[in-house]
């Protein structure tokens, strides 16, 4: 059994922290969010909470929510954009979006290429 695993941007400083359980709730129509992790609790920036998808990338990085994939070229060896993981709600399962529609799952070969935070602009071709 995997355990659950966070990570949210801090408030403070907007450095990345990482955690084993994230809290997000409403306070006087404000949106707060908090991570813990075993090296204390941390406010974050609630919209940049993003869940462990229990999957690991071709260079095995840890795949998140929000996270940008990317995917070898057919043709040559550059990168091309495959999507955003996102989490669906009504299907119950982790999916990666493209401006194509969207994949039932997070393909092989992937790589992490950054996420829709500190990345929003990082896009290419989407072949796969």
């Amino acid at each position: 059994m995997r355990g659950y695993r966070f990570r949210g941007k801090r408030l403070d400083n907007g450095e990345w922290v990482f955690g084993f359980g994230a809290f997000i709730w409403e306070d006087d129509g404000v949106k707060r969010a908090e991570i813990y992790s075993t090296c204390g609790v941390y406010d974050v920036d609630p919209e940049t909470v993003g869940q462990y998808t229990g999957k690991k990338d071709e260079e095995k990085n840890e795949i998140f929510d929000g996270d940008k994939l990317y995917a070898p070229g057919n043709l040559d060896a550059d990168l091309q954009y495959v999507g955003t993981v996102e989490w669906d709600d009504n299907d119950n399962r982790w999916e990666v979006a493209s401006f194509h529609g969207r994949f039932e799952y997070i393909p092989d070969g992937c790589v992490v290429h950054g996420n829709r935070w500190d990345n929003p602009d990082l896009l290419g071709s989407e072949k796969v």
